[in-house]
């Protein structure tokens, strides 16, 4: 956190300046928009490598823009709101004595910090909130006349027509498929071998183990509406809910002994 503060310190005095370069060509107006941009753009791109290498497990990458732009413009607010309140405190001087100067910065690095993991925290929370849905397939019956169905199928669905290809032989996608509604016959060197039906899920070898798939998976009837779950956000769900892990694996234990 102290190095991402000094860069952005150092993204602060490098555009202050380059403001002070191009001032005799850009009016002041323009100058004042132009650096304020650079300066939000620049910080954004920054929060946004820093929130991608600070979360151990992948993130949307919409999350980590929606943060960085958050903490951008509260580091830029507070800048400003420090430089008027310094502007106006000089008596804060007979207060604090020589520690009035520590005193600020403190307080300044503090909110800095804070605007920081706040937005942490938001971007935490609209990951669980996902993971939280795709929970629910595994929990509620008759999933498909759920209400939470909409929302499911906003964030995580796909629509497929007749005789669409999911995945084919040797694919090397590690993601796992739960329909919603539609049948899809999976196929192994062009041997049906299994039809599944909305309420099932199919592609959980693969995302387990991460190797290539060894099946094909088609669309039979006219439409088909499905839930892709990535390997990351099944992983989630299995390590944080016992009962859904349990009955993950006797499905799939139950699917082994059938073949």
């Amino acid at each position: 956190i102290m190095l991402l503060f000094f860069m952005y310190i150092f993204v602060d005095i490098f555009l202050l300046e380059a403001s002070s370069i191009f001032a005799e060509y850009i009016p002041i107006v323009k100058k004042i928009y132009f650096s304020s941009i650079m300066s939000l753009l620049l910080l954004t791109s920054i929060l946004m490598i820093f929130f991608n290498f600070y979360f151990p497990i992948k993130i949307k990458k919409r999350y980590l823009l929606l943060g960085a732009i958050l903490t951008s413009i509260s580091w830029y607010s507070l800048s400003y709101l420090f430089d008027f309140f310094i502007n106006i405190s000089a008596f804060y001087g007979t207060f604090f004595g020589g520690m009035r100067g520590l005193f600020i910065s403190l307080i300044w690095l503090y909110l800095n910090i804070a605007s920081l993991l706040i937005s942490a925290e938001l971007i935490s929370a609209l990951h669980k909130k996902e993971i939280l849905l795709l929970k629910q397939l595994f929990i509620i019956k008759n999933i498909h006349r759920h209400q939470i169905l909409n929302e499911l199928m906003r964030l995580f669905g796909q629509k497929y027509k007749k005789n669409m290809v999911i995945y084919k032989e040797g694919d090397n996608d590690h993601k796992l498929f739960f329909v919603i509604e539609g049948e899809i016959s999976i196929t192994q060197k062009t041997k049906e071998i299994e039809i599944i039906n909305s309420g099932n899920y199919f592609g959980e070898l693969s995302l387990l183990n991460k190797i290539p798939r060894d099946t094909s998976a088609q669309v039979i009837s006219d439409w088909a509406r499905i839930i892709i779950i990535s390997d990351v956000q099944m992983k989630k769900i299995l390590a944080e809910d016992n009962k859904v892990a349990m009955y993950f694996l006797s499905n799939m234990a139950r699917k082994l002994q059938i073949n």
